[in-house]
């Protein structure tokens, strides 16, 4: 089988609905791959006024296998935004986070046993964001790591991932990270000039450590 491998990240979060067509979903412009017949949706459902949870969807031909719910039931705002996939087993999600609200159980910290940041730390607000390692055939989240960047005074600053590719069990992240970007044992970075910085990881494909950081005008 040809190796394929497919992403679609973006800057718009795009609402849907678990009820919503494959025809409904392509005219919402939702975010989204298809390898093969098979295609995935990623995106936000708007739960309540002023909440909105994760949704991701699949699709064989025009029929809709699952649809997924339940990565994030808390009052956080959380989205999904981007998504890759190699056409075989191997599908990553990201997904954006301001904050803890709730249960660990409820959230994406119940996927974080071994990961590289296991919660969203210290503060409030800035948007963080969150890699997924996805089960294609039933969209379980198998692991699951944070990524953001810090503050001086410790909190939790914003990091927005722009980019994804696939290496052999690697997971390589291109992000808009504020200050300041994380080494690789999550110390912050010394960075020189303006918010925000292009960083560039590379992370273990079970996403439990990053083996390179690098970001522009830091160290």
């Amino acid at each position: 089988i040809e190796q394929i491998t497919l992403s679609d990240v973006t800057d718009t979060p795009a609402a849907f609905s678990p009820s919503d067509t494959k025809a409904e979903l392509l005219a919402k412009g939702v975010p989204h791959i298809e390898i093969r017949g098979t295609s995935f949706f990623i995106g936000y459902q708007q739960v309540s006024a002023n909440n909105q949870n994760p949704i991701l969807a699949r699709f064989d031909g025009d029929v809709q296998t699952y649809v997924r719910t339940d990565y994030e039931t808390t009052g956080d705002d959380q989205k999904g935004y981007g998504i890759i996939w190699d056409g075989q087993a191997s599908l990553y999600a990201v997904f954006s986070a301001t904050g803890t609200q709730g249960n660990a159980s409820e959230d994406f910290r119940r996927f974080m046993g071994n990961a590289w940041l296991n919660s969203y730390g210290q503060g409030g607000g800035p948007k963080v964001s969150i890699i997924g390692q996805i089960n294609p055939t039933t969209g379980a989240v198998q692991l699951a790591t944070f990524l953001k960047a810090q503050l001086s005074n410790g909190d939790s600053n914003t990091l927005i991932v722009r980019e994804l590719d696939l290496g052999e069990n690697k997971l390589l992240v291109r992000a808009d990270a504020w200050f300041s970007p994380l080494q690789t044992d999550r110390s912050p970075m010394t960075c020189q000039g303006s918010s925000p910085f292009d960083y560039q990881l590379e992370l273990s494909g079970d996403l439990s450590s990053v083996r390179t950081a690098t970001a522009t005008n830091c160290q």
